[in-house]
């Protein structure tokens, strides 16, 4: 990205004279881009594969090393800087006009993008002509979707869903922990050098509610057993999993099992169809002492009822990764909640997540290859 209005304008004179460049070589560039990939082996090889945010170049080098089909571009001095481990969005870069030709000319050239290209975002389908399908690094894509605008094309684009279940499920396990040990009065006395005996609480016979039991949801539900707590597990089926010893009728939606609920597991993503699912009626379903854990999205609960139901003690407390204004404000009264764990939208985030990444790019990009479906495609009607 181009920090300074002189390089925006040149940037954008770049922009326009690759897609002209580009126009003159393909047919139709309206049409370019609506092939699916089952009709890949009518286009010609190699398939370049976009390289559209940072990687580790060993990682870079097993893309390559898929088939002799492929062509990666990659750029490393074109990427942003990289702020930890994982970090798909990098800090701010600034661009020369040149340089913006060199990344243009790749987003062009490409048929495939290894994540979606953040820096002209608005504008992918007429940039990359070529293009027909984006492998995201992230799991919930409707906002990429959205500012894209790849919803209106026939580009295919696949999700990291599943990628991030084993840092989310371990960080629910330790919220569950957080909370039953009363880590917030061992910090206060240990901040106040002071030594008192207390009695904490224990996971084992607590029942969690898991609202979304995909592949995240089955992982926290694996991990919560493991650690002796009843599951049930919910889809927008219905009740997907139920704990051996349940006892009376069986549950058939939420409303049914929040009320048995010590723990709610937030594990939905943010569409419309979930838009305050979780609502202050639903929210007072939970049992006084509840203790609410969302790794979904902050849309899907109501936040103001559930902060002013913290803030009555109505519930134990929340371990919260997401909220529905990020950044967190710093104004917000959740920071200074100390039964309240706030986690910056990290949870997810892990050291091993962009090798995992790749191994799910390397075999969704053997199966383009071979024009076989592929694993976790994006369902515009559904929102994930």
């Amino acid at each position: 990205m181009v920090a300074d209005e002189a390089a925006d304008e040149a940037t954008d004179e770049v922009a326009d004279a690759v897609v002209d460049a580009v126009t003159d070589m393909t047919t139709d560039p309206t049409t370019a881009a609506t092939d699916a990939p089952s009709a890949r082996a009518s286009r010609p090889l190699p398939v370049k594969v976009f390289i559209a945010s940072p990687l580790e170049a060993d990682l870079v080098q097993r893309i390559a090393e898929v088939s002799p089909k492929v062509e990666v571009l990659a750029a490393p001095d074109l990427w942003p800087p990289v702020r930890y481990v994982a970090d798909h969005s990098g800090g701010p870069l600034q661009r020369t006009p040149e340089q913006e030709k060199r990344w243009l000319d790749m987003m062009a050239r490409a048929e495939v993008f290894f994540d979606f290209e953040r820096d002209h975002i608005g504008r992918t389908a007429e940039l990359a002509p070529n293009l027909r399908w984006i492998q995201s690094t992230s799991s919930g894509i409707i906002t990429y979707m959205e500012r894209s605008g790849l919803y209106r094309t026939n580009i295919v684009v696949t999700t990291a869903g599943g990628v991030h279940a084993v840092p989310l499920a371990e960080w629910v396990i330790f919220s569950i922990l957080w909370n039953e040990k009363n880590a917030p009065l061992i910090l206060r006395q240990k901040a106040a050098h002071h030594w008192e005996r207390y009695c904490g609480g224990e996971a084992l016979g607590k029942t969690v509610c898991i609202l979304g039991y995909g592949k995240v949801g089955q992982m926290v539900g694996e991990r919560c057993r493991a650690l002796g707590l009843r599951v049930y597990g919910l889809t927008s089926r219905g009740v997907a999993a139920v704990p051996v010893d349940h006892q009376g009728p069986q549950p058939t939606g939420l409303d049914d099992v929040l009320p048995l609920a010590d723990y709610l597991v937030v594990a939905v993503p943010g569409v419309e169809s979930t838009h305050r699912l979780v609502d202050r009626r639903r929210l007072s379903l939970l049992p006084k002492g509840a203790f609410i854990i969302n790794i979904g999205r902050g849309s899907v609960i109501e936040e103001p009822a559930m902060l002013e139901m913290l803030q009555s003690g109505y519930f134990s407390g929340a371990a919260l990764d997401v909220f529905e204004k990020e950044p967190l404000p710093a104004e917000s009264p959740f920071w200074d909640m100390p039964n309240v764990l706030i986690n910056p939208h990290s949870s997810s985030t892990s050291f091993k997540e962009n090798a995992r990444i790749t191994d799910l790019f390397c075999e969704n990009l053997r199966r383009y290859l071979d024009g076989r479906p592929l694993i976790n495609v994006y369902d515009h009607r559904r929102g994930y």
